[in-house]
């Protein structure tokens, strides 16, 4: 049982140097192979042993009188002890079985971990070499970025440098970590080819065993001594079996134990290496330091630009939400009702934009839409997938524009040239009647005036044109400083081609030169003449001078103009501002600053001209104020504004509120007033 390894809870451990133990040790060192003596010394070493141990071996050399292992004697020369014998093998059996499964688990884990790393090292080499192929790539928008490839080559060759250590660390694991596991597994399938061996060695001993029972006493001696002697070369060949067979299963307990652990302080040592090897080679590398806080430094400043062009675009996309907001009809394909009343000033000189192009092939009609331009007295055109532009048709005199209403489509017209050489008609559709009527306009005005260039005349026009000159200051009316007067010239814009007057943003404050007007006469008003005024929450979104007082046209294309602009310009911010009708006696529309209360215009009801609001957007506003004799030769000047309104109530309501003042101050001006 010691030599097995097992100790039975039933059996008492006795100490055993009696001389019956003695001498059966002493026979087995002069006739047992060395490796049986050592684990005998082994047991001797300090061990305690049972009992029946010591009285089961001894009588079993004594009787046999030849060399047979202990283990040999302990299954079959004594009854009892064959029983449990047998029974703690089938212990061992069914110990080496869960082992056996246990370290075949245990290296499919393993397997899979060195897999797994290898991957990553492969993943590494494959990620190194992608990154250069970046160089070879012939990106569009990057044919002259430098800086970018070399960056990217610089990481290339630190994720080829952790490649190489990974691949290092691959093969350690393999060697330190793979190999004790698989030393213990053969290990296992040798002892189950022991195991097989010593089952049918057993087998083979037993049957000799019989032939040896059922011999009778009449059998001739020959015949007795050929089964004897058989009899005991089985037996030799056991015992020789069953040593090497037990001898397997006491050292697979300590292989066992190295065999799981020896991995285990392998892989540790591995990782623990290869840490050590970058901790080693990335923090005491200066270069290296260097180069991460360049390409942090990049990272910041590429987040930043990125932010700022955010920043840009929502700005940009709140400014288009205002404008659509202000003016819902820009989108829509027909434009705004008010535009076939809204007359150029200046015709339209070139054109660009997409138009359907109608074409025939055979007896199909097809309509291509084609981005068409005009260069140089040419119709140009070019294709969606085109990558270059093409000439459709010199315009030169003989070339004329006009509508074709013959067509089934709407927004048709053609373009004829009726040269002695060359005879063709192109025919167009547009999106709108307006963009029809510009192409038209554009066609036949190049035809006739040649190469022209309208920006150049736009720019001189507007360059040639000066603000007009500071005004006298006017006791009853201080309008003027809104406009007109003196002004920053970052406000006020000249908006397009089609016009050169200047359309101001900004409601300007008084001059800090000049003292505050102060409001006596509201001061002084009693409680009653309080409850006549009329106050409103606007913003002020632009101004600009009209022609005339009374047509509603004017008043609505400077609407349109204003929040064109805006919309051109970027301008998002808008002055808010308190709007004042007061009554009697001062009978004024005052413009104040919402918090401070400054005033920043203030205009006589007689003065105001005409009021309208807006088609389509109910909270928009405009009102036009007459200014006497501010024009040469005495004429009066007209200024629109234009207004939101951000209160409760509606664009209407304030028109009906202005109109209501100056119908009560009209009716206490003096007759004899000039108009």
């Amino acid at each position: 049982l010691e030599l097995l390894g097992i100790r039975s809870k039933y059996l008492r451990p006795q100490p055993v140097f009696s001389k019956l133990f003695l001498l059966s040790l002493e026979f087995l060192v002069q006739h047992c192979t060395p490796l049986t003596t050592f684990y005998l010394l082994y047991i001797l070493k300090g061990q305690q042993h049972n009992n029946f141990l010591m009285h089961s071996i001894v009588p079993s050399f004594v009787i046999a009188g030849q060399c047979i292992s202990l283990i040999g004697v302990k299954i079959f020369n004594v009854k009892c002890y064959q029983k449990q014998t047998r029974c703690m093998l089938k212990v061992f059996e069914e110990d080496a079985k869960l082992l056996h499964e246990y370290v075949n688990q245990f290296q499919d884990q393993l397997e899979s971990l060195v897999a797994a790393q290898k991957q990553v090292a492969q993943s590494m080499e494959k990620l190194s070499a992608f990154l250069g192929s970046y160089s070879r790539v012939c990106f569009p928008l990057a044919l002259n970025d430098l800086e970018f490839p070399a960056l990217l080559e610089k990481f290339q060759g630190r994720i080829c440098e952790l490649g190489s250590w990974m691949n290092l660390m691959v093969q350690q694991l393999r060697n330190c970590v793979l190999y004790p596991v698989n030393k213990l597994l053969s290990r296992l399938v040798e002892l189950e080819n022991h195991k097989d061996e010593y089952d049918e060695l057993s087998d083979d001993l037993n049957t000799s065993l019989l032939k040896l029972v059922k011999l009778s006493p009449k059998c001739p001696a020959k015949k007795v001594e050929e089964i004897g002697t058989e009899y005991g070369l089985m037996r030799q060949r056991f015992h020789q079996a069953g040593l090497n067979y037990f001898t397997l299963l006491n050292l697979l307990q300590y292989q066992r134990r190295i065999a799981v652990v020896e991995p285990l302080l392998s892989l540790m040592y591995a990782y623990r290496s290869f840490f050590r090897m970058g901790n080693q080679c990335m923090s005491h590398d200066e270069e290296l330091d260097d180069f991460f806080t360049r390409v942090q430094e990049q990272i910041q400043s590429f987040h930043i630009e990125q932010q700022a062009y955010g920043q840009s675009t929502q700005d940009y996309m709140k400014t288009v939400e205002e404008i659509g907001r202000l003016q819902p009809d820009i989108y829509y394909a027909e434009g705004s009702p008010l535009d076939k009343f809204t007359a150029e000033k200046n015709p339209v000189r070139h054109k660009r934009g997409y138009l359907f192009f109608k074409s025939k092939t055979a007896l199909l009609t097809k309509w291509d839409r084609i981005y068409f331009y005009t260069e140089n007295r040419n119709l140009v055109s070019q294709g969606r997938d085109d990558i270059a532009s093409q000439i459709l048709l010199e315009i030169d005199n003989t070339v004329h524009a006009s509508f074709a209403d013959h067509e089934e489509r709407r927004y048709c017209f053609s373009i004829g040239c009726a040269n002695a050489e060359f005879k063709k008609q192109f025919i167009f559709q547009a999106i709108c009647e307006k963009d029809c009527r510009e192409w038209i306009e554009a066609i036949n005005y190049i035809s006739q005036h040649g190469n022209e260039s309208p920006y150049r005349e736009s720019l001189s026009t507007v360059e040639n044109t000066s603000p007009p000159t500071e005004p006298t200051p006017d006791n009853n009316s201080t309008s003027e400083r809104a406009f007109g007067g003196k002004y920053d010239n970052s406000s006020v814009i000249s908006f397009g081609a089609t016009t050169t007057t200047p359309i101001q943003f900004d409601m300007l404050n008084w001059s800090d030169e000049e003292e505050l007007p102060t409001d006596t006469t509201l001061l002084s008003s009693s409680e009653e003449e309080m409850q006549m005024m009329n106050t409103f929450e606007v913003k002020f979104l632009g101004c600009m001078e009209v022609e005339n007082d009374r047509r509603e046209t004017t008043a609505h294309d400077a609407i349109r103009q204003v929040l064109q602009a805006r919309m051109v310009h970027n301008i998002i911010r808008a002055v808010d501002m308190k709007m004042l009708l007061a009554g009697k006696p001062a009978d004024q529309l005052r413009l104040l600053h919402p918090d401070s209360g400054r005033l920043k215009a203030r205009f006589a009801m007689v003065d105001l001209v005409y009021w309208t609001s807006h088609a389509n957007n109910e909270r928009v506003l405009a009102f036009t104020v007459r200014r006497r004799g501010r024009k040469e030769g005495g004429k009066n000047l007209f200024i629109c504004y234009v207004l939101e309104s951000t209160g409760c109530e509606a664009a209407s309501e304030i028109c009906d509120a202005i109109a209501e003042s100056v119908k009560t101050a009209l009716q206490s001006f003096p007759i004899n007033t000039p108009s």
